[in-house]
């Protein structure tokens, strides 16, 4: 009983429901047309919600433009560097000459000159060599070395000695390199000279004598030469100590000998770094 009851309100609630969905519309009775879009529409699918184009932001880093740089401007040319190709020469006297390089180095742009001239050393101008001075040119691109020339002299009472040449006042733009002296050594045969000539050969004490012997024969200047007996330092004279400097030779020869009586002070000196030659050597102390 409940049952058909159930079916009967499904099916009324069925007829109502097509009922309202399909009510006339104005007089004449036709369907409305207005239903019937709502209907259509009611049951459409509405359109998919379409996703607009993302723009692109704008970079917000710019590329700068590229600025090229000018060329720093080409450094003058150098005029050079002039110097002696070495610090120090070494020539035999009996050459006659000496004969020194001087280099243009780092540029050869333009002329440019530099003077030159001589020292006295050891060497002396006029007995040992001739003094020389004179200007050095070169031209525009040249870079050969040029030479200097000095003459040797000849002389029976020289021995190895030096004298320097020195660059000087180099022209404009040029400069001075190193070295711009340089020591020239004339190497030559020592004569000898006597003890005689500075004291007297009899066996008396004379340290004033002897000292000035030993400094006349320095610098190679000559072959001191004992050929006689000599005395120093004696009881009751007053004992100084002799100095032996660079460059001094001394040889004894025949009856040559040195007596030496009081050691304080000490007799014979050399100094520090000095090369001081001794030939023969015959040097006694009393007892």
């Amino acid at each position: 009983m409940q049952l058909q009851n159930l079916s009967a309100l499904l099916m009324s609630a069925t007829l109502l429901a097509g009922a309202a969905l399909s009510g006339c519309g104005g007089d004449s009775g036709s369907p409305s047309s207005t239903n019937s879009a709502a209907s259509t529409s009611a049951v459409q699918t509405p359109p998919a919600t379409s996703t607009a184009p993302t723009a692109s932001a704008p970079s917000t880093t710019s590329s700068a433009p590229v600025t090229s740089t000018p060329a720093t401007a080409t450094a003058t040319a150098s005029a050079g560097v002039l110097a002696f190709s070495t610090a120090s020469v070494s020539s035999q006297r009996t050459t006659g000459q000496v004969v020194m390089s001087v280099t243009r180095q780092t540029g050869s742009a333009g002329a440019v000159t530099v003077n030159y001239s001589t020292a006295d050393g050891t060497a002396v101008q006029g007995t040992d060599y001739d003094f020389t001075q004179g200007t050095l040119t070169w031209e525009d691109g040249d870079a050969q070395p040029k030479m200097v020339t000095v003459k040797l002299l000849q002389s029976d009472t020289a021995g190895t000695k030096q004298f320097a040449l020195k660059l000087s006042s180099p022209s404009d733009h040029a400069s001075l390199g190193s070295p711009s002296a340089s020591t020239v050594t004339v190497v030559g045969t020592l004569v000898t000279k006597s003890i005689s000539e500075w004291v007297k050969c009899d066996s008396t004490d004379d340290s004033t004598g002897m000292a000035a012997a030993l400094a006349a024969a320095k610098n190679n200047a000559f072959i001191l030469v004992f050929d006689c007996p000599i005395k120093v330092h004696f009881t009751g004279k007053v004992a100084k100590t002799l100095n032996l400097e660079d460059g001094t030779t001394v040889e004894f020869q025949g009856d040559g000998a040195l007596t030496i009586d009081n050691l304080t002070p000490a007799p014979l000196q050399v100094a520090a770094g000095a090369t001081v030659s001794f030939v023969n050597w015959n040097v006694g102390y009393p007892s």
